[in-house]
C-alpha cells in the first residue's frame, strides 16, 4: 500500500514548506518554520566552518547562497524517521554567481523539530556518513516513512 501525506510524520510537510519557501525566496515564510532557537550547518557552510545559529542566523545563510549562487535547487528524495529526527536525502545543483562552476551534489539534511518547528538542520554530503557532531546516523537502521513527491513536470 502506497503511503499517502496523512501517513507521513508532520516533519516532512514542514520541511517540504521550508524548501518551498527558500526556493520562492519568501525569506518571512522560511523563517516562521524554524524555532527561534535554531541552528544549521549547511554542507557548503561547513566548508567554511559556518554555524547557524536563530533568525538572524538563518537571515544570514539565506542572503549569503542567494547573493553567491545565481541558481541554487536543493531536491528532496526521501524521507526517513531516525529516532526522534527525519533524515532526507537529496541533490543541490546549483552555479556560482561570479565562477559560474556547476555544483551537481548528492546530500543529506537531518532535522530535528520542537513544537512543530524546524530545530536543527544539518547537511552533509552522502558519502560522510555521519553528523557534524561525529554521531553514526543508523544507516541500518533508518526506516523510511515517506515516498518522494513527483518531479515538477
Amino acid at each position: 500500500m502506497r503511503e499517502t501525506d496523512q501517513d507521513a510524520p508532520a516533519g516532512v510537510a514542514i520541511v517540504r514548506r521550508a524548501f518551498e519557501r527558500w526556493a520562492s525566496k519568501d525569506l518571512p515564510g522560511f523563517l516562521e518554520l524554524f524555532d527561534e532557537d535554531c541552528e544549521t550547518r549547511p554542507h557548503l557552510g561547513r566548508l567554511e566552518g559556518g554555524v547557524y545559529r536563530g533568525h538572524e542566523g538563518l537571515r544570514r545563510w539565506f542572503n549569503d547562497v542567494h547573493s553567491d549562487w545565481t541558481e541554487f535547487c536543493p531536491e528532496l528524495r526521501t524521507f526517513d524517521e531516525l529516532g526522534d529526527s527525519l533524515l532526507i536525502a537529496g541533490r543541490i545543483r546549483a552555479r556560482g554567481r561570479v565562477s559560474g562552476v556547476e555544483l551537481d551534489t548528492a546530500i543529506w539534511w537531518r532535522c530535528t523539530f520542537r513544537d512543530g518547528r524546524i530545530l536543527c538542520m544539518d547537511g552533509v554530503p552522502r558519502a560522510e556518513r555521519r553528523s557534524p557532531r561525529g554521531q553514526a546516523w543508523g544507516w541500518l537502521t533508518r526506516r523510511r516513512c515517506f515516498p518522494p513527491q513527483p518531479a515538477p513536470a
